[in-house]
């Protein structure tokens, strides 16, 4: 049974990029990013304008370097990616969100759940 067009959720837009966490010191160009997804282990990294390196190719976006990993399956590249801090790896999500004043980080078991579970609320690039 399909939803009803009033039932459905529209998606959460963001308008915080990469480029403005970098700007505002929560990440910096060279940082690793990690997949928190088990079953699709990778590494990129952060470019000086915002965009990720991933297998010697450049991203626009989180999203679409995730894609790449999970070979072209859509991916909410903001909770597949994480920086190691102190604490340990802290999703892209979360700095975001530090940003935005919207709460405090999540674990990486949290986002790896958040992850799976694909809410319908889930941020779009």
């Amino acid at each position: 049974m399909s939803e009803s067009p009033q039932n459905r959720r529209s998606p959460v837009v963001y308008r915080t990029k990469i480029i403005d966490l970098i700007g505002a010191g929560l990440i910096k160009p060279g940082d690793e990013l990690k997949s928190v997804l088990p079953a699709w282990p990778a590494t990129a990294s952060i470019n000086a304008d915002g965009s990720i390196n991933y297998d010697g190719r450049s991203f626009k976006t989180l999203s679409a370097a995730g894609a790449a990993v999970r070979r072209g399956k859509a991916t909410n590249g903001w909770t597949m990616w994480a920086v190691r801090r102190d604490a340990g790896l802290r999703t892209l999500a979360d700095i975001r969100a530090q940003h935005d004043g919207l709460g405090a980080p999540a674990t990486e078991a949290e986002a790896y759940d958040h992850h799976r579970q694909s809410p319908a609320g889930t941020a779009v690039e």
